[in-house]
């Protein structure tokens, strides 16, 4: 009795295989950028509002308030939502997010001044006081003075000749926020998945 072929229905089997490999992939792929989107903006959300993850920034001296002029009600680091990024990355055989100060798989890189000034401000630094810095804060107390701004916040501008550099307080930004969001993101991207394989728009 002559053995009875299945090469057909096992070519078609794989072929039902790999599409669904495909399918499954794309939408792992884009349940996870879904959900790096909506953290990047909750993370702009935060800083604007002066707390990532709900811990708020450290407030800032009478010299970095009144500098701001206009602005300086609003909360600490208010400016550094607008360099926050989000990249996925699915080129080395696994996906991979990203969320923060970091350039974005495709468009226009961060600029390295946004990424050194993030850096300063989540680690603390200390910046040096050079003479050109020295001469502008002093020509901005003597502004103020004229404005009849009190003397007691005019005189910080008038640095000591002792002063030879600021130290900067750290003021983390992605490890609170990241805390406060990693359950969350979890259980999202799991949530994302399912609606993709559901032939659903995410």
């Amino acid at each position: 009795m002559p053995g009875i072929s299945v090469t057909s229905t096992i070519k078609a089997l794989q072929r039902d295989l790999d599409s669904y490999d495909k399918k499954r992939i794309k939408a792992a792929r884009t349940a996870v950028k879904v959900e790096g989107f909506r953290l990047m903006k909750a993370l702009k959300s935060d800083i604007k509002a002066g707390a990532p993850g709900g811990r708020p920034f450290s407030p800032l001296t009478k010299m970095a308030t009144y500098r701001r002029g206009r602005n300086r009600k609003k909360p600490p680091l208010y400016r550094l939502a607008v360099p926050v990024r989000y990249r996925t990355d699915y080129s080395k055989g696994h996906m991979d997010m990203t969320i923060g100060f970091v350039d974005p798989y495709k468009g226009p890189k961060l600029s390295k001044s946004w990424k050194k000034i993030a850096k300063l401000h989540q680690s603390g630094g200390r910046v040096p006081v050079t003479s050109s810095m020295e001469k502008a804060l002093r020509l901005m107390g003597a502004r103020m003075k004229k404005r009849k701004i009190t003397r007691k916040v005019a005189n910080v501008f008038f640095l000591k000749k002792s002063t030879t550099h600021f130290d900067i307080p750290a003021r983390p930004i992605i490890d609170p926020f990241w805390q406060d969001n990693v359950g969350l993101a979890h259980r999202n991207i799991v949530v994302n998945f399912g609606r993709k394989m559901r032939g659903e728009h995410i």
